[in-house]
């Protein structure tokens, strides 16, 4: 399978040699084991490239890690398909609501499904400043309506936040 720059990969397998690496290698390799990242570059020789600093940096230090993996390890989750991307770019001009629905969790706070399957972080302390609360697994598939306030089209980053009012 080839992959290009902004698709989104589900790293679902371990290489052989990682068993070979030292430990904090190996954490690092497990910490990111069936998560999901944007093929951020391609290397010459076919691998790709993920930032996963975001899940990697504050838990074993350093900064800016990454990993690069051969495609079998890979499963393409969302192929760049910039039809959904442009109508969120729409949205984010207009500073409109958009409907979206509670997906799931992060460390830091909780995944929004929005229009076309892309998925979208609200921060938990986004939610403290609007008085607000999730509780999973209660509140999972929840319709929400949500601002975009962070869009890189590039990057595959979304972020959204409660709309002034929202009830």
């Amino acid at each position: 399978m080839t992959f290009r720059v902004g698709d989104l990969v589900r790293f679902e397998a371990l290489p052989a040699f990682v068993a070979r690496l030292p430990p904090e290698s190996q954490r690092a390799f497990a910490l990111c084991l069936g998560r999901v990242y944007a093929v951020a570059a391609l290397t010459i020789d076919g691998l790709c490239v993920l930032d996963v600093s975001h899940d990697v940096d504050p838990v074993l230090g350093g900064f800016m890690n990454d990993l690069r993996l051969e495609p079998e390890h890979l499963v393409k989750v969302e192929p760049l398909a910039d039809g959904p991307w442009q109508q969120l770019s729409a949205w984010y001009e207009a500073d409109q609501p958009i409907a979206g629905k509670l997906a799931g969790a992060t460390r830091d706070g909780y995944i929004v499904e929005l229009p076309g399957g892309i998925v979208a972080e609200l921060l938990a302390n986004d939610l403290e400043q609007h008085g607000r609360a999730l509780r999973l697994p209660a509140d999972l598939g929840r319709a929400l309506s949500v601002r975009l306030i962070m869009l890189n089209r590039r990057k595959r980053v979304v972020r959204v936040s409660w709309p002034k009012g929202w009830d």
